[in-house]
């Protein structure tokens, strides 16, 4: 917006550009255009190291046909001397867009051209499957969108809901989210677990699935309740009280240990129990199909992880950027100090992002 201003002193109109300040992100939605700029942000301002440049990282019309004579010629460090890209040969330096000797006093040694490189260089500014389309490495499961749909416009209006649903309204909130969930799913890539552990409980096939990786049976016919308006997990405690368990036993290790009991093997000795364990058995078993939407169906990946939030009460110890919240941030989310340094990195990278410092509440 262009303003006219006119000094008091001596009456001279001049004019100034004034920057409309944005809203900050409490209590709003964002934008499709501010997920990608934050995005975008975050990785030119991330993993950025200095490499040096070869004749093979020039475009060939900047490289002379002199240095294209010569066996290798791609391999040989380009050098920087007085704003000229050059090139050694024995003793001799050469300029590489001409190919003609350039003559270098013999105490000076040129240094090597360095280009900086950031993660938006690496990746660019694509998100989960998007970024793995015509590459080989894939994950085993990745987010899966409909014909016509656009990966930015669903993951936004995903958050947005996300955010809504589970009660991530301020700026505070949001940036200790988006900052854990980048971390979670390596940048916004993978929305499943590399690898995994048979120590979940139900094993390898409950490996961390979401934005913030969901693992363990349990917590997986939680999520299931909650998507599904079912109430499964409450069959399983009382599953888990008849065999005398006091709560440190998974599904799938309850689900055996009822399967043995004599009340459940002899009809007529308790039917309510054996109604539990055959309805808990048909749960699971639907559990076992929707465990892989955590990871493709965009709702479910970015939900799963709203509903952990809420579930965990994380936003009762967010009172700031500081390294202690954080700390106790991550502790919640992942029992202990795993990746603290990487998520501490990223949290101040977000709220940078997010103009935090501008934030009307500071909440």
């Amino acid at each position: 917006m262009i303003a006219v201003i006119t000094l008091k002193s001596t009456g001279q109109q001049i004019t100034a550009e004034l920057k409309e300040k944005k809203p900050c992100f409490c209590n709003r939605d964002f934008t499709v255009q501010e997920v990608k700029d934050i995005i975008k942000g975050i990785r030119e301002n991330d993993d950025i190291i200095s490499r040096r440049q070869y004749i093979k990282d020039f475009p060939e019309n900047e490289v002379a046909q002199f240095h294209k004579n010569k066996d290798g010629y791609k391999n040989n460090p380009v050098l920087i001397y007085k704003g000229k890209f050059i090139v050694k040969y024995g003793e001799q330096y050469f300029s590489l867009k001409e190919g003609v000797e350039e003559k270098i006093p013999n105490k000076v040694v040129p240094p090597n051209y360095m280009e900086k490189f950031s993660d938006f260089t690496r990746k660019g500014d694509k998100i989960f499957s998007d970024y793995y389309k015509g590459k080989t490495n894939k994950p085993e499961e990745q987010i899966e969108l409909k014909s016509g749909e656009d990966m930015y416009e669903e993951f936004t209006k995903c958050l947005n809901y996300t955010f809504r649903e589970y009660g991530i309204t301020t700026c505070l909130q949001k940036i200790h989210f988006l900052a854990q969930c980048y971390v979670e799913t390596m940048h916004f890539l993978n929305t499943i677990e590399e690898g995994g552990s048979s120590a979940y409980s139900g094993g390898i096939a409950y490996k961390g699935r979401g934005l913030i990786h969901l693992t363990h049976d349990y917590n997986y016919l939680r999520y299931y309740d909650k998507s599904c308006e079912t109430h499964f997990y409450d069959v399983y405690v009382r599953c888990l009280k008849k065999i005398g368990n006091n709560g440190s036993m998974g599904v799938t290790e309850c689900l055996k240990q009822c399967k043995k009991d004599k009340r459940y093997i002899e009809k007529g000795k308790d039917d309510k129990f054996r109604k539990d364990v055959d309805d808990l058995i048909a749960a699971m078993e639907k559990v076992e199909k929707f465990r892989k939407d955590v990871s493709t169906v965009m709702i479910k990946a970015v939900g799963c992880a709203g509903w952990f939030w809420k579930e965990s009460k994380i936003n009762d110890v967010i009172t700031g950027i500081d390294e202690r919240t954080i700390r106790k941030v991550t502790k919640i989310i992942n029992g202990g100090d795993n990746g603290l340094d990487d998520r501490i990195k990223h949290t101040k990278l977000f709220a940078k992002k997010l103009n935090y410092e501008n934030c009307t509440n500071h909440k």
